[in-house]
């Protein structure tokens, strides 16, 4: 008799809705032989988001006082609650588009033992705001990048060592997890897997979702913003705690590279300029220095601290 895989889904929520039974409804959808235990960790919402929660029969964590940019303590909690073989790392903006999504991130576990992430291709919703487009793009870039890298198999990208993506709608290994101390921060763990030797793994071309991160410019803005007072009102032994895992004799993560923080996008809409399908949105990608000095502007002792915390972890 063949075994039964579960998997924890574990969302983060934060009055989010509208975009959480959209989420729930794909993940209700998805045909799977196994089991999804869906785990809703919300942030003291105070919208309809626990009514949505309930009504798909979600397991409910409440987190009182999360920060909205303190996503990762919630996903931590979500995922110690549960104790399924794989952990699938799903924000209330990732809504799945294919039915098979789940059984389709769990095949190449069953193909091959020494892979510990699988995790879908980003599709663009047209249907969204330009910038959140220009997003998805960026997206699509980063992981084409890993996918030049890879072996095609099939309908897999096999990837030695993922450097990207945790918590884009991926499925880890809870074995993985749990060697490298659980989870606090997406790019610290990855890090950790990867110092660990357990980033092997595959990215699937026949899964896909969107990811509607944002409704506007000017929204995504103000969740910028919040990040960077997020990480600027850290002292330095609360980021101490905060950022750093050494348990089990692991060695700490290693800065996060402050250039990134500024310019990724930048950078990203740089090596996007030529392709048509991208060249429209790239201006957005430019914006980011700018958008980062107006938030220096009005936040300086905050912008100053949040550049320490991210060159420093």
């Amino acid at each position: 008799m063949s075994r039964v895989i579960s998997i924890d889904a574990v969302i983060p929520t934060l009055n989010c809705a509208s975009n959480l039974r959209r989420c729930l409804e794909r993940l209700a959808a998805q045909r799977f032989d196994g089991v999804i235990n869906v785990i809703v960790v919300d942030g003291g919402s105070t919208d309809d988001t626990l009514e949505v929660a309930k009504e798909f029969g979600a397991k409910i964590l409440v987190a009182p006082g999360s920060h909205p940019e303190g996503r990762d303590g919630q996903r931590s909690l979500g995922i110690r609650s549960g104790d399924s073989e794989f952990v699938w790392h799903i924000d209330s903006d990732n809504f799945l588009l294919e039915d098979t999504v789940a059984r389709d991130l769990v095949e190449p576990f069953l193909r091959y033992s020494d892979l510990y992430i699988t995790m879908p291709e980003t599709a663009v919703d047209f249907s969204s705001a330009p910038f959140n487009r220009f997003l998805s793009y960026v997206e699509i870039e980063n992981v084409n990048r890993m996918k030049r890298r890879g072996l095609r198999v099939g309908n897999l990208y096999v990837i030695d060592d993922m450097w990207y993506g945790l918590t884009n709608a991926s499925l880890i290994r809870r074995s993985a997890l749990e060697r490298v101390g659980g989870w606090d921060m997406d790019t610290k763990v990855l890090r950790r897997l990867r110092m660990a030797g357990l980033s092997r793994g595959a990215i699937v071309t026949t899964a896909h979702f969107y990811h509607n991160q944002t409704v506007s410019f000017s929204h995504y803005f103000r969740k910028w913003e919040r990040r960077v007072l997020f990480l600027g009102s850290f002292t330095p032994q609360e980021a101490e705690r905060y950022f750093v895992t050494c348990g089990n004799g692991l060695k700490r993560a290693g800065p996060s590279g402050l250039a990134d923080f500024i310019f990724s996008p930048s950078m990203t809409s740089l090596k996007m300029v030529g392709n048509r399908g991208f060249s429209g949105l790239n201006v957005y990608g430019f914006l980011y220095p700018f958008i980062f000095m107006s938030i220096f502007l009005r936040h300086p002792v905050k912008t100053l601290n949040a550049m320490r915390i991210v060159s420093k972890y």
